[in-house]
């Protein structure tokens, strides 16, 4: 051929002599038994000398019997008719075949994903070259046949209307089960009827999570084995000796080894590796699980549309959610290990660093029942340096989708179609929505209301339903509308959610708007949007400000930025930070305040006479703003708090 086509291009993989350039297979989801067709492109860097051939397989992921398709067949390239000795360098081969299904008795849907090796041998090349190496490229199975979409079931009947009212909830987890998933000794029993209701790895969390609590000690090293860490700490503290001073409030522990100065009746369990014990827990608990999972991911606006949709539950709902952002590989199944088996709703967030991993995406241990995507941009640019890339991994969420399950993805996203295209992988339906012709979930209109709110119409499946959001911003309103199609996807009433959607309530330091009145007497206006900063997220507040022009005190006579630094940018951190300038000048902040090393490519690009000063310092800057704000003044804090004390700035300015 003279071109890899567009769609099967791939990050070239060289096989000794040969290069692996394209790959595509069809059909994207199977159903029931049938081939799956691989076709491949190549091109050889020199003549080979010999008839090399090629194997294909399609492994399952979940799956601990069933057998790869397209075992024992591999072939001479190009249908049997070109062997590799005739290949010209510098030309394009096409290899198209056909994988052979295992026997239909062993089927069971699964995520496949596809594998590579060549067979034969070179004389004077390593061995290597016939290694089998997987591909990041995957397709839905589903067996019997495609099942029932998620929408077109029956609604959820919840575990208080299943069980009855005055049912005490069973407990998460008892002795004996934590033996039994974790294959760990009791160092000291438990007594009679002991049991935890969650499972924690740091302080933090006990105040977090319900009563009773086992804690999970490790240290770290073999924590950042399981996390994958590319930079991990030069020391290694370990959780174990945090024990004899939170005993007090925990109800046991898992350990690696013994541990001095606990009581002697303190519940421990040994397990060789207490991360993996953890893990183990979140499978567990998943396996075990009957309601309904939400998996949500994106560059931002995770946390906010995770605490939408819960609010937009019904009250007598039990709902599970993630904490403190712990959506990591280990972050996931951590919270899994705390799902009880009669919830009815859990959402989780999953961080990128989840999906990305080679050994398949951490949604697979997750199984959502329904995906959501909030957006797609650059972040963590050392795993992904392009948006077509991010998006790559992003969509990897769709791969643990349960049969029948529900992608939701936002219409205004870059890389819409290859997200989209991913999703058919494994979605049995796929909804976008945003304000577009096309969308399954169309914002009709948004029309600001008194007080900061606005109005949102929703059309949706030949109705038209509205809501009132208590923030006119239009990254937080296209957050509510996917919360919104999430609960929709999983059968509950669209009606009883608009008449919730008023109240809800965002995330500590995400877009909170505070009056600001400091010792001195003015009257300001603060929004706290501390919590994290992406150049998606600055880019939306920094749209809010401009849109804000009336405050509970009375009109906004002047608007300052105070702005941190955004991390993990790594060599496009100058560049993104410098094209915060344009949206910066366009939202009307008159007088920009930085906060870390970053920001001073930004003060570059910004008229002087817009300039405050720079700080490294919290409390000096809450400082020089106590002597600078007046009345009428609205205060944007914006920029990530991890490794700095920026998170500090607004807890300060409200005590001026």
């Amino acid at each position: 051929v003279d071109a890899v086509p567009f769609d099967a291009h791939i990050k070239p993989l060289q096989f000794g002599p040969l290069r692996l350039l394209g790959l595509r297979i069809a059909p994207r989801q199977i159903a029931g038994r049938r081939m799956l067709w691989v076709e491949s492109f190549w091109c050889a860097d020199e003549p080979v000398a010999a008839d090399l051939r090629l194997q294909f397989r399609a492994l399952p992921m979940l799956s601990r019997t069933m057998p790869p398709w397209g075992e024992g067949m591999d072939h001479d390239p190009c249908d049997w008719m070109w062997p590799t000795s005739r290949w010209e360098p510098g030309r394009i081969y096409r290899d198209r075949y056909g994988l052979r299904p295992p026997r239909a008795g062993l089927l069971e849907s699964d995520v496949l994903q596809i594998e590579v090796r060549l067979r034969g041998s070179l004389p004077g090349l390593p061995p290597e070259i016939s290694s089998a190496r997987r591909l990041p490229v995957w397709c839905g199975l589903r067996v019997p046949e495609l099942p029932v979409p998620l929408p077109e079931r029956p609604a959820p009947v919840l575990a208080a209307d299943r069980l009855g009212e005055g049912n005490e909830p069973a407990p998460v987890w008892t002795a004996a089960q934590l033996q039994q998933v974790t294959g760990g000794r009791w160092l000291v029993e438990p007594p009679p009827g002991w049991f935890v209701n969650s499972v924690v790895r740091g302080p933090t969390h006990m105040s977090m999570l319900p009563a009773p609590s086992l804690f999970v000690a490790s240290d770290y090293r073999t924590l950042a084995v399981h996390e994958s860490y590319s930079k991990p700490r030069t020391d290694n503290w370990d959780r174990h000796l945090e024990l004899p001073r939170l005993q007090q409030a925990l109800a046991g522990a898992v350990v690696a080894h013994e541990v001095d100065e606990l009581d002697a009746a303190f519940p421990l369990l040994k397990v060789d590796d207490p991360i993996a014990a953890m893990l183990a827990l979140g499978a567990a608990a998943r396996a075990r699980y009957k309601g309904l999972l939400v998996g949500v991911t994106g560059t931002v606006g995770k946390s906010s549309t995770i605490a939408m949709l819960r609010d937009l539950l019904p009250e007598r709902a039990r709902v599970h959610t993630t904490i403190d952002n712990y959506n990591s590989r280990v972050g996931v199944p951590a919270m899994l290990a705390n799902l009880a088996a009669d919830a009815d709703v859990c959402i989780l967030e999953m961080a990128q660093s989840g999906l990305w991993m080679e050994r398949g995406p951490i949604s697979l241990v997750a199984r959502p029942h329904v995906a959501v995507i909030t957006e797609i941009g650059l972040s963590q640019t050392r795993q992904a340096s392009t948006l077509e890339l991010t998006a790559e991994y992003k969509s990897r969420i769709f791969l643990g989708l349960e049969p029948g399950g529900v992608a939701i993805v936002p219409d205004h996203i870059a890389c819409l179609q290859q997200v989209v295209q991913a999703a058919a992988r494994t979605a049995g339906a796929i909804w976008v929505v945003g304000p577009g012709p096309d969308a399954n979930i169309r914002i009709v209109d948004t029309q600001p209301e008194p007080g900061g709110g606005c109005r949102v119409r929703i059309a949706m499946a030949g109705r038209t339903v509205a809501y009132s959001f208590p923030l006119h911003s239009a990254g937080l309103v296209r957050n509510s509308a996917l919360a919104f199609a999430a609960l929709v996807a999983m059968g509950f009433d669209a009606e009883a959610a608009c008449a919730r959607m008023p109240h809800v309530r965002l995330p500590a330091s995400v877009m909170q708007v505070h009056p600001l009145r400091t010792q001195a007497g003015v009257q300001a206006t603060l929004i706290d949007d501390s919590w994290n900063a992406e150049v998606l997220s600055m880019r939306n507040a920094m749209e809010f400000v401009r849109g804000f022009q009336h405050a509970a005190q009375g009109p906004v006579v002047r608007k300052i930025g105070v702005l941190g630094r955004i991390i993990n940018l790594d060599r496009d951190a100058e560049a993104m930070h410098r094209s915060l300038a344009a949206p910066l000048l366009q939202s009307g902040i008159a007088h920009v305040v930085t906060h870390g090393d970053e920001m001073r490519w930004l003060r570059e690009e910004v008229p002087a006479e817009l300039l405050g000063p720079h700080f490294d310092d919290a409390a000096q800057l809450a400082g020089y703003l106590g002597a600078f704000l007046r009345d009428g003044d609205l205060v944007l804090v914006k920029g990530d708090r991890i490794g700095s004390d920026f998170g500090e700035v607004p807890v300060l300015l409200r005590k001026l």
